[in-house]
């Protein structure tokens, strides 16, 4: 990812954050479906992932990661809580709800 940030005498500046786009078949993908979060945790320390990565339709991994969840609702309550527990990582580790790609 790349972030630029400018501040021109005044007290607000200018943000922009580029996603990186990772393969399908990337681990990022298999830990989310998973709800790996401690998989997931030791991608971003290696620099391997990161919460600001998306596939190849734009899907950021808070998204891939509320998919999981969706999907788990009526399976068995494990699954469920692990998926919310891997929304809530991904939401503490700076993962963007408003972020899209694509037409709004």
């Amino acid at each position: 990812m790349v972030k630029v940030e400018a501040q021109v005498l005044s007290p607000f500046y200018l943000s922009i954050r580029t996603p990186r786009f990772v393969r399908i078949d990337a681990p990022i993908w298999q830990f989310i479906l998973r709800a790996d979060v401690d998989g997931l945790r030791e991608q971003f320390k290696s620099g391997e992932a990161s919460v600001h990565d998306v596939d190849e339709d734009g899907n950021t991994v808070l998204h891939c990661a509320h998919q999981t969840w969706f999907r788990s609702r009526y399976s068995n309550s494990g699954q469920v809580k692990a998926s919310c527990d891997m929304i809530e990582f991904l939401a503490d580790t700076g993962a963007d709800p408003e972020f899209a790609m694509g037409q709004q």
